[in-house]
C-alpha cells in the first residue's frame, strides 16, 4: 500500500508539469486507482481472515487424525490419503498467502492480473473447503467404524476367556474324577481349546478285542458322571490303532471300540445321544510315527474329545 501512495504522489509531481487538461485526468486515475486499491485490500483481508479459518480447521482435523488408532489397512489408506488432502491444502495455503504478498508488492500495472489470479484463488479455496468438509465426515464414519470394530473385538476375547476358563475347569473336574486311572494309561491333557482324555489299549481293551475290561468300563463310568454334569460339553469317541494289519481290519477294530465306549457312556439314559459321536482312526493319526513296540504301545488308544459349545463365539464371528 505504501507503494501505491508513493506512486500516486510521485504521479502528482508530475502533473505540476503538464497541461491543466493531463493534470484532471491524472487526478481522476489516481482516484480511481486508490478506490480498486482499497477493495484489493479489503479482499486480502478477507482472505486472510478465510486463511486463519482453514488454519484452525486444519489443526483441529489433525488432532482429531492424531486420536485414530488400531487403524487397519483399509481404514488407514484412507487416512493417509486424508492427510495427503489436508497437506495439499495447506500447501494450496501457502501458496496463496505468499500470492498475497506479492499483489501488496507488485507495482499497479500488474494488479488487474493478480486480482484475477485471487479470484481463481478464492475459487478454489471454496473448492478445498468442501472437499475438507467431506473428508472430515469420513474420518468421523471412520472412527465410529473402529470404534465398533474395538467393541466386537473386546467382545470376543471376553468369550475367548469364557471358554478357556470353561475348558481349564473341565480339565480340572475330570482329572480330579478320573485321578485313580491316571497309573494305568490315562492322561488328560488340554490342547486347542478342548480336554483330550486319553485312554491306553491296556486299560480299555483286550489284543484285537473291541470289549471294554472291567476296570476301563469303570473309568468311562467315572468320566460319564462328570459329563451328566456338563450338558453344554460334545464328546467326540476316536479309536486308533497301531500300523500292523490291514488298514480294512484297522479301521473296523477302532470304529467298534469307539463304539463300545459310546455305548457305556450312554448307559442309563442321562447322557443326551446328540452330544455323542464315535469315529474310527485305524492307524492314520500316531502320536509316535516311530516303528518300535513302545511307539505302536502309545498309538493303540482310545481318545475321548470334550468340547464347550461355543455359540456365543460364532455368533460374534458371524456378525463381522
Amino acid at each position: 500500500m505504501n507503494r501505491l501512495l508513493s506512486f500516486s504522489l510521485f504521479a502528482l509531481l508530475l502533473t505540476a508539469c503538464v497541461a491543466q487538461k493531463d493534470h484532471d485526468m491524472v487526478v481522476a486515475d489516481r482516484k480511481r486507482l486508490e478506490v480498486e486499491n482499497k477493495d484489493q485490500q479489503s479482499k486480502i483481508e478477507q482472505l486472510s481472515g478465510r486463511v486463519d479459518a482453514l488454519d484452525l480447521e486444519t489443526t483441529t482435523l489433525q488432532r482429531e487424525l492424531a486420536g485414530l488408532k488400531n487403524d487397519t489397512t483399509t481404514l488407514g489408506n484412507e487416512i493417509r490419503r486424508g492427510l495427503d488432502r489436508i497437506t495439499q491444502l495447506n500447501s494450496l495455503i501457502n501458496d496463496l498467502v505468499a500470492t498475497n504478498e506479492t499483489i501488496s508488492n507488485n507495482s499497479m500495472a500488474e494488479n488487474a492480473r493478480l486480482a484475477r489470479d485471487l479470484k481463481q484463488n478464492e475459487l478454489l479455496v471454496k473448492k478445498k473447503e468442501a472437499e475438507l468438509e467431506v473428508l472430515a465426515k469420513s474420518l468421523a464414519a471412520t472412527q465410529k467404524d473402529l470404534e465398533a470394530r474395538e467393541k466386537k473385538v473386546k467382545e470376543l476375547q471376553a468369550t475367548l476367556s469364557r471358554k478357556d476358563s470353561v475348558v481349564n475347569a473341565l480339565q480340572k473336574v475330570v482329572a480330579n474324577a478320573l485321578l485313580g486311572f491316571q497309573n494305568s494309561g490315562l492322561t488328560v491333557v488340554q490342547k486347542n481349546g478342548k480336554v483330550y482324555v486319553s485312554l491306553s489299549e491296556q486299560l480299555l481293551f483286550g489284543t484285537g478285542s473291541a470289549t471294554v475290561d472291567p476296570r476301563g468300563k469303570q473309568a468311562i463310568q467315572e468320566l460319564g458322571k462328570v459329563l451328566e454334569a456338563n450338558p453344554e460339553i460334545s464328546i467326540l469317541v476316536e479309536g486308533h490303532t497301531d500300523d500292523q494289519g490291514s488298514d480294512e481290519i484297522n479301521w473296523d477294530l477302532s470304529v467298534r471300540r469307539a463304539t463300545s465306549i459310546v455305548k457305556i457312556l450312554a448307559e442309563g439314559g442321562k447322557l443326551d445321544p446328540a452330544r455323542l459321536t464315535a469315529a474310527g482312526r485305524g492307524k492314520h493319526m500316531p502320536i509316535d510315527p516311530a516303528k518300535t513296540a513302545e511307539a505302536r504301545k502309545k498309538n493303540r488308544r482310545t481318545e475321548i474329545i470334550l468340547t464347550p459349545k461355543l455359540d456365543d463365539l460364532f455368533r460374534i464371528i458371524e456378525a463381522n
